[in-house]
């Protein structure tokens, strides 16, 4: 609201009065605050929606392609609640249930469709230094269902559009990295140059406008996306209640995902409303609320849905068929390792490949990058009533050392995976015991339920 025009006939005392109680630009210097604050227990209506258009550039290595149309439309309506506020009392933690959750991506790209499973229909989400964090204390997430809850302009990121203090109209501001980081959906930020303008206010709300440029990374993936739009600040009840911005991005290809050539709109609104029974105190009581490691693994399932297993989040699926799944583990936006699940010919029930006859194919697919074992032997899978046979090969792969783990896997009924983790020597410290972990918890689907699709 701009400034009034004061007559020169009213009083002193009623000027004064104007100056007090206006929450619009007032005459004062000072401005106006417009920061976010949440309360234990509120609970709120947020819808979501995305809609993108543009062209997706597959790897093709040497081999020339054509980019690809792409089209994707997502939805995801949830309720939260507040469960945990910080210090500068915005929300850090909030409990939320999932009401509808789904995406579709078409074009000439092979139309896919993914959804939330009700198992996992509660989410938790809470707020850490690189972004928000969520699970289901239901169980773990597929890649696709961690994809359509954990989206752009997520509310417990939107306090970092705001000015870090007091506003006066056309003030200008950039927004915090988090902010960001969140209306882009990068991971990792090279350049915030998202700047926000507060162009409007009465005393009901305030609206800001949002336009600039973000450099970063997804996955190793870097990119430059232009960003305009608004958000509203509702000031009574003090939060962001609105966000709708297009959006226009160029990726490169990463080690995971390819490139892209996208424009996009995201729109986002939420309502105070009275907890739903849902999620009341007594059902918060027995939800699991606190994000352990095995609550953070993400659930893989087998193309033809013959078997599934579990895996940290830094592992990201980069191709599959039915015969194989390759794997490649992203940190700091590099491949630190790789994956490969190979399924295998039945052996009969109890029974398995030969283990020397598997450690002298292991010898002969290295050929000369073959140096020595290190290691080998069988490895205890635990109540899934696995077998499984390891060897640990070291060699050289041109000048790189080079260290290759198998894993010879196979279930009560005879079937059988192999799986082959590559790694350079020096990622073999960091890299621990994760296919112990991975192959460990591969479980078998029984072939009624495998003609179910699996999730995604």
């Amino acid at each position: 609201m701009g400034l009034r025009i004061i007559q020169s006939s009213l009083s002193i005392a009623s000027i004064a009065a104007w100056l007090v109680f206006s929450t619009g630009e007032s005459r004062a210097d000072d401005g106006v605050n417009l920061r976010e604050s949440a309360k234990i227990g509120r609970t709120a209506k947020t819808s979501f929606e995305l809609d993108a258009d543009g062209q997706y550039r597959p790897e093709a290595g040497e081999k020339k392609t054509e980019p690809l149309d792409l089209k994707v439309r997502g939805r995801l309506d949830y309720v939260e609640r507040v469960l945990n506020i910080g210090q500068d009392e915005t929300a850090r933690k909030v409990v939320r249930m999932v009401e509808r959750a789904g995406a579709a991506i078409d074009g000439k790209v092979i139309p896919t469709k993914s959804s939330l499973r009700p198992e996992v229909g509660y989410l938790v989400a809470e707020k850490r230094d690189d972004g928000v964090f969520t699970f289901s204390p239901g169980g773990p997430l597929t890649r696709s269902e961690l994809d359509l809850t954990q989206v752009p302009a997520d509310p417990l990121d939107l306090p970092g559009l705001l000015p870090r203090k007091k506003v006066k109209i056309n003030d200008k501001w950039t927004v915090s990295a988090e902010a960001a980081r969140s209306l882009s959906g990068y991971d990792a930020l090279a350049v915030n140059a998202l700047q926000a303008t507060l162009v409007k206010i009465d005393d009901d709300r305030a609206i800001v406008r949002l336009k600039g440029e973000v450099r970063g990374a997804s996955l190793g993936g870097l990119g430059k996306i232009e960003i305009e739009g608004t958000c509203e600040f509702d000031r009574k009840a003090g939060w962001i209640d609105s966000v709708k911005v297009d959006r226009v991005e160029v990726r490169e290809a990463g080690p995971v995902e390819a490139g892209l050539d996208l424009k996009s709109s995201i729109a986002l609104t939420r309502s105070v409303i009275e907890a739903p029974a849902e999620l009341n105190d007594e059902i918060l009581k027995k939800l699991a609320v606190e994000a352990t490691a095995e609550r953070s693994l993400l659930l893989a399932n087998a193309p033809d849905g013959s078997f599934s297993f579990v895996h940290d989040r830094d592992w990201h699926v980069f191709s599959e068929n039915v015969k194989r799944i390759v794997l490649r583990r992203v940190e700091r936006g590099e491949v630190t390792a790789q994956c490969n699940l190979m399924v295998g010919p039945k052996a009969g029930r109890g029974r398995h490949q030969d283990p020397k006859q598997f450690r002298e194919d292991i010898r002969e697919a290295l050929g000369k990058r073959f140096g020595r074992f290190a290691d080998e032997g069988e490895i205890d899978q635990g109540p899934n009533g696995n077998y499984c046979y390891r060897v640990v090969a070291q060699g050289k792969a041109g000048d790189l050392e080079v260290v290759w783990i198998y894993d010879l896997i196979a279930g009560p009924e005879g079937d059988q995976l192999s799986a082959t983790f590559t790694l350079a020597a020096t990622e073999t410290k960091g890299f621990g015991d994760q296919d112990i972990k991975m192959v460990g918890s591969i479980q078998w689907i029984a072939r009624d339920k495998a003609d179910a699709k699996p999730a995604r």
